[in-house]
């Protein structure tokens, strides 16, 4: 029995050939009393390791330890992955060269610690240090299978949820990962297929966006399928059971869900974008690309911005909310713009133009951006229109960005 196959059995999973199914007689993942007093001893060494600056893998650019709030992004520099921080005022705090693209960042809900996710089909997750910049491990998927480009970290911190498609079939699943020793733990179904982003709305109901698209294994050969839509799909954790899947309309097929925003914990904001200009019946080229979703109430789409969503160009890159300052914003590389609706209302606010503007993180005086140019925007509490904008130079950023305070 292979060591892995040894870990799954141990905490109740198994792997039949193209399935995977949780038993929730066997164990409790999260709640793991047999394997205590060794995490314990596990999390002790990695902070030890973490104050003494270990690394792993190559970093070509780390300044000394500073404090004020840290901008994570995957990026590229000519044809270089990279990941990388930013200090509040644009500067370079570190960055790591890599030999994969990244593509989204899950921050650890206690620790300096931060999970780059590879970009799909990725093979990869580099666990790093924030404060140092350094790699203190890294994560890797079994044989045919990838990871999706996004992941999360459980309340507690000491797993990591990873969205996946295992090949042959395109089983959609989420990974599970111990935090510290890095190993994979098991898993279980995401309830639909090709899962995107993942998001913990309470600490123990997983959501995942099921972009509902069949992939070539390794390739970027994509169709969507008529008998099985995009999804969103709530998961009890503890058990890995679905608690309640959404679909959408059977005349919304050629829309894909794809990325979340927690708006509390009963409520998620759903980014949307369009597979093709138009369905059979050609009527998702003004459909709702924001749209409100909760396990007990159907979908409720934001209130379309000035201009239509045609602005969009059927595309959400990235959106976040944040309560501080109530609003939810979302981002489109294709449209170049970045908008703005109220959480009180859903009733639209603003839009503003950035070129091929991409990742948004909530931040202590509303969002930070980051685009596809090397711009950074809104790090100062000045509106982003003051122009609050900052190129960061020869770096091109990927989709998503991460703001610690």
């Amino acid at each position: 029995m292979l060591k892995s196959q040894r870990i799954a059995a141990r905490i109740g999973f198994q792997n039949n050939t193209n399935n995977y199914h949780f038993q929730p007689e066997a164990a409790s993942w999260l709640v793991l009393s047999n394997m205590a007093q060794q995490h314990n001893s596990q999390r002790r060494q990695l902070l030890a390791a973490l104050a003494a600056g270990a690394v792993i893998g190559p970093m070509l650019a780390c300044s000394h330890r500073t404090t004020g709030p840290l901008v994570l992004a995957a990026a590229r520099a000519g044809n270089q992955p990279l990941l990388c921080a930013l200090s509040s005022d644009g500067s370079l705090r570190w960055r790591i060269d890599v030999s994969e693209r990244g593509h989204d960042i899950a921050v650890h809900p206690s620790e300096p610690l931060a999970a780059f996710v590879s970009r799909r089909p990725g093979k990869q997750v580099w666990m790093v240090d924030t404060e140092s910049g350094r790699i203190v491990s890294r994560l890797a998927v079994p044989l045919r299978t990838q990871f999706n480009g996004h992941a999360v970290f459980t309340a507690d911190g000491t797993r990591l949820l990873t969205t996946e498609t295992s090949y042959p079939g395109n089983v959609g699943q989420i990974g599970i990962y111990d935090t510290v020793s890095g190993e994979r733990l098991g898993e279980f179904l995401s309830g639909g297929l090709d899962p995107h982003q993942c998001v913990l709305a309470n600490n123990e109901m997983l959501i995942v966006a099921n972009g509902g698209r069949l992939e070539a294994e390794h390739g970027k050969a994509r169709t969507m399928l008529r008998d099985r839509p995009s999804s969103i799909s709530w998961i009890n954790i503890n058990s890995g059971q679905l608690a309640a899947s959404r679909s959408l309309a059977a005349d919304e097929l050629s829309l894909s869900l794809r990325h979340l925003a927690v708006v509390n914990d009963q409520t998620v904001a759903v980014g949307l974008q369009r597979e093709a200009s138009a369905d059979a019946e050609g009527k998702t080229l003004s459909a709702p690309l924001i749209r409100l979703a909760s396990i007990d109430s159907a979908w409720q789409p934001l209130a379309p911005p000035t201009g239509g969503w045609g602005i969009a160009n059927g595309y959400i890159g990235s959106l976040a909310a944040n309560a501080a300052t109530a609003e939810i914003a979302a981002t489109s590389p294709r449209g170049g713009c970045q908008m703005h609706w109220s959480l009180i209302n859903g009733e639209f606010l603003r839009t503003e133009q950035a070129r091929d503007i991409s990742g948004i993180a909530a931040s202590s005086s509303g969002f930070v951006s980051t685009s596809g140019s090397g711009a950074v925007l809104g790090l100062e509490t000045k509106p982003m229109a003051n122009p609050n904008r900052i190129k960061v130079a020869n770096i091109e950023f990927d989709n998503h960005c991460a703001v610690i305070t």
